[in-house]
């Protein structure tokens, strides 16, 4: 009788770990109940903690009883954050993310449908996004590939929020891959070339739109000419 107790909770246990595959450790979050199925992940960045949103994408996927995830991220001071625009995750239809800074805020221009397009409300406050010059390269030799997702982000959206978001990029290095990367862009017309590049999107289910004491994008334009006039 034991023996066959043990076999059974055996194979249950069997049972739950492969149709509940382990879901990565995020120990700057926590889960809370919402309504019905849905659940309310929480996290919190402490400074010099960091925290990779790839992560919380595996996390989420892997919710299959029908709920979904609303995302809240909160950085203290040097809190850390690679959170890749547009922000798309499986199960994931709210993202709250504040105080942070970012990176990698460009990895995804050139990735079409990795993951759903679930998003329903975005909110970004007071964030930056660390942009390096390797990112901007990438993006201005490649903008007839930039992804309609890149380009227009949550299209799904009821509410998208961008108060106070601003980009930061560290200055440039000098070194012979940067200048042959500059003398590239600035013979091959790239810099004209994003500054007329546009896209037409719309949000048919908008009902809510912020965008407040941000620093727009043109300011890429900005620093790319800085950088071409110094090289």
């Amino acid at each position: 009788m034991l023996k066959a107790l043990i076999t059974l909770g055996t194979l249950m246990f069997c049972e739950r770990a492969f149709s509940n595959p382990a879901r990565p450790l995020l120990p700057e979050c926590v889960e809370q109940r919402s309504k019905g199925n849905d659940v309310d992940l929480i996290c919190n960045i402490a400074n010099n903690q960091y925290l990779d949103y790839d992560n919380i994408r595996l996390f989420t996927q892997s919710l299959n009883n029908g709920g979904k995830f609303n995302v809240t991220i909160t950085c203290q001071t040097g809190g850390l954050v690679r959170m890749p625009w547009p922000f798309n995750a499986k199960n994931v239809v709210s993202i709250q993310i504040s105080g942070c800074e970012t990176v990698g805020y460009m990895s995804e221009a050139l990735l079409d449908h990795q993951f759903p397009t679930e998003l329903k409300y975005v909110s970004v406050v007071d964030v930056t996004h660390r942009i390096m010059f390797k990112e901007l390269y990438d993006i201005m030799m490649n903008l007839d590939q930039l992804t309609f997702n890149y380009d227009c982000g949550p299209n799904q959206a009821f509410t998208l929020i961008f108060r106070n978001e601003q980009y930061s990029f560290p200055p440039f290095g000098g070194s012979m891959e940067e200048k042959a990367m500059v003398e590239q862009l600035a013979s091959n017309g790239s810099i004209q070339s994003l500054l007329s590049h546009n896209r037409v999107c719309t949000y048919p289910n908008l009902n809510y739109l912020e965008e407040s004491g941000m620093t727009s994008l043109s300011s890429l334009h900005f620093k790319i000419i800085e950088v071409v006039s110094r090289a």
